[in-house]
């Protein structure tokens, strides 16, 4: 049965390792409750929740580890055909669009076409009293592997390996004489396939 999603949080004094009293304990096992009426498995609406979060976070949250590690994330929903994984991702995606300036990227992009739409996805975010912070985030998805890629293309894997690293990246173009960089590149890419037989 289909319900509302309890997001919001009570303010609460600062604290060490704790967190503010939620009225959701946990919005990934709510999507899953939420979407318990779609035929779908339960682990693959579990991945469907947690990329979401991904895509809504950006590289606006991050974990020291010796560096910042963002919440980036390549998930492939691997099944045989018609077990549900489209279904999953489709929710995912009706709040994805809901949400204002996301940036969804094209589902069957060149690497051209890929780095054209994260140039536009340029984000900005203020951190008084630092400077702003500067970085460019996109939300991949795809239904099916062949829609997104229908031949191997090393150049596109090779730039969805760079923009998950979140290093810079820059590219020149001779026509034109254009000159792309992009200090902060990022993006969550979500993928259902069936598997090789």
């Amino acid at each position: 049965m289909r319900r509302p999603i309890l997001t919001g949080s009570k303010t609460t004094n600062p604290a060490t390792n704790g967190s503010g009293a939620r009225q959701c304990i946990s919005w990934i096992d709510q999507f899953v409750e939420h979407t318990d009426n779609l035929e779908s498995a339960p682990i693959w609406r579990k991945w469907a929740a947690i990329t979401t979060i991904s895509a809504t976070l950006e590289q606006k949250v991050w974990v020291e580890t010796g560096g910042k590690l963002y919440p980036n994330l390549y998930v492939f929903l691997v099944g045989l055909a018609g077990g549900g994984k489209s279904r999953a991702i489709i929710s995912s995606t009706r709040f994805i669009h809901e949400i204002p300036e996301l940036h969804v990227g094209p589902t069957s992009p060149t690497m051209a076409s890929l780095v054209d739409h994260l140039v536009e996805a340029k984000r900005t975010i203020i951190n008084m009293p630092d400077p702003a912070v500067e970085y460019n985030s996109m939300y991949l998805v795809a239904d099916e592997l062949s829609a997104f890629m229908h031949e191997f293309d090393p150049g596109l894997v090779g730039g969805l390996t760079t923009f998950f690293d979140v290093v810079p990246y820059s590219q020149s173009r001779r026509t034109k004489d254009i000159k792309i960089k992009i200090a902060r590149p990022n993006s969550i890419f979500f993928l259902a396939r069936r598997p090789l037989t």
